[in-house]
């Protein structure tokens, strides 16, 4: 009886033990959203074998009972989709990039094993809060820091002085703009508002407006109230003035959800605050950076008009929409002449080719189709397209299922980044999408 109990002892001590490191991991990998390029794959990939390994042992010491197959039949589209990538190898043109891509989609397989033996009790309201928290703050201090590189660059870039000499307002809007060019002119790399990091901060951004709108306890302190509403107002900006129109789109999107949940939840005065402080932010923001926040989407219009109706040498290009238009034709194209089984993981080179022979003019922007849906079928045909299909199936399921607004704002955030870019390319893209799966995935 007493080598039972301490075997038990032992046991939960342990299990103790491997819930603080994987919270510990959790949070790592949250925080690192913002790290260098550089250094954020190779420190990714670290805390993401350190996390699973753990989450390993984890579920070797529970009860065998918590093994329950609903919590990782969601996943079944990824390990299939996974599988099939590695099938199309074999008919692929360009077989060592096929397989150099297939091993770099391995964090399909790697994500969802974080989750594995975990329950109820270990995503406690405390621990999810302290991540929620390290979350927030990684993107505050995200803000914060390109914030200052923004500033810095405005004040010093060489180019914007003709708008400088014009007036303030000028060169503001010029530089609105076109934020990664400047920026890239000044040396800098990694470049503040894509899509994914407008995604990001948008959800973080919903995040804290649903603690207000519950009226969770954590901000019953005024200091973290005083916080939570400068951060709100240094992410709305950021999301306003972001060089994503993917981005200010779907941040428009969520303020509307917002709004409706505020009127389920009966806040009229948190709705007439909110509202009249939009307002007022427009309102003040709008005669200063108005051509600057709404040129990207005006461009856009212009390169659609333009696409549509006059000849492809006069077409209106802005570096960003037009080449994902081509990008998009050249992949349907491919994919009328091989769709059934696509032209597997190394169809980037057959992609280029395509590109080549078709806007042979036009200078490469991107190696791919920019889109996640098609670039699915040109690797996997139909067959992936349909598995891809049945992930945002369960994806939409668990999200209704489960009730929660930031589960349907996750799924947009996720839809939008597919409909612009590629998910299966990068290791934090796959954590954004594999971190709200697994969340909503989990037997409650």
């Amino acid at each position: 009886m007493y080598r039972a109990d301490s075997s038990r002892t032992r046991i939960a001590f342990f299990r103790g033990l491997f819930v603080f490191l994987q919270s510990l991991a959790v949070g790592l990998l949250l925080f690192s959203f913002w790290l260098p390029y550089d250094i954020s794959y190779n420190f990714y990939s670290y805390v993401l074998g350190v996390s699973v390994g753990i989450s390993v042992v984890y579920a070797c010491l529970r009860p065998r009972l918590s093994w329950e197959w609903s919590q990782s039949r969601p996943f079944l589209p990824m390990v299939l989709l996974y599988l099939l990538m590695w099938l199309s190898v074999l008919y692929s043109m360009d077989k060592v990039e096929a397989v150099r891509r297939c091993w770099y989609c391995l964090s399909l397989l790697l994500y969802p094993v974080i989750f594995v033996g975990m329950g109820r009790d270990f995503f406690s309201v405390k621990r999810c809060r302290l991540w929620a928290v390290v979350f927030v703050a990684s993107c505050f201090v995200e803000i914060l820091c390109r914030t200052g590189l923004s500033v810095y660059c405005f004040c010093t870039v060489p180019e914007l002085e003709p708008y400088r000499q014009v007036g303030f307002v000028a060169a503001l809007n010029e530089f609105l703009g076109f934020q990664n060019i400047y920026l890239s002119w000044a040396g800098y790399k990694l470049v503040m508002h894509t899509t994914f990091e407008a995604m990001v901060l948008n959800f973080a951004f919903a995040l804290v407006a649903m603690s207000w709108i519950r009226k969770d306890s954590i901000l019953r302190r005024k200091g973290l109230r005083l916080g939570a509403l400068f951060f709100e107002f240094l992410s709305a900006l950021t999301l306003l003035s972001s060089n994503s129109k993917t981005g200010q789109v779907i941040f428009g999107c969520t303020l509307l959800i917002l709004f409706f949940q505020a009127f389920k939840y009966k806040r009229y005065r948190l709705v007439i605050g909110a509202g009249a402080l939009l307002c007022s932010f427009l309102i003040v923001l709008l005669p200063y950076a108005g051509k600057g926040l709404t040129s990207r989407m005006t461009r856009s219009l212009e390169v659609f008009e333009s696409f549509f109706s006059k000849p492809q040498e006069e077409v209106v290009s802005d570096g960003s929409t037009l080449p994902r238009i081509y990008c998009w034709q050249v992949a349907a194209r491919m994919i009328r002449e091989r769709p059934l089984a696509g032209y597997g993981m190394g169809f980037y080179s057959d992609f280029n080719k395509k590109f080549a022979e078709i806007y042979g003019d036009y200078g490469k922007v991107y190696s791919d189709s920019h889109n996640q849906f098609l670039n699915t079928m040109l690797s996997n045909g139909l067959l992936g397209l349909a598995l891809f299909l049945w992930l945002w199936v369960c994806m939409i399921r668990l999200a209704w299922q489960e009730k929660k607004v930031l589960g349907w704002i996750w799924l947009l955030s996720v839809f939008g980044l597919c409909m612009v870019d590629t998910f299966f390319n990068s290791l934090v893209f796959l954590f954004y999408l594999c971190a709200g799966y697994g969340l909503l995935s989990l037997k409650r």
